[in-house]
């Protein structure tokens, strides 16, 4: 879990690392090693994100919360 409301199966990591860091969709492709597309259609719902980029958008969370 992401935080303690919160499960990772119900994120879109697009926007909540936008929410959190206040970061643009480009930022958030370069920091989770994606690419601006597919960070895009996340952020539009042009398509849901795999399991893998819910954990790697935990990762990036996790390393820049403690920043």
């Amino acid at each position: 879990m992401l935080q303690q409301d919160i499960d990772i199966d119900d994120i879109n990591p697009a926007h909540y690392l936008q929410q959190k860091f206040g970061w643009t969709l480009q930022r958030i492709a370069e920091e989770m090693d994606y690419s601006d597309s597919i960070v895009r259609q996340w952020s539009c719902g042009y398509r849901n994100p795999s399991r893998r980029a819910k954990k790697d958008a935990y990762r990036v969370y996790q390393e820049h919360a403690t920043k």
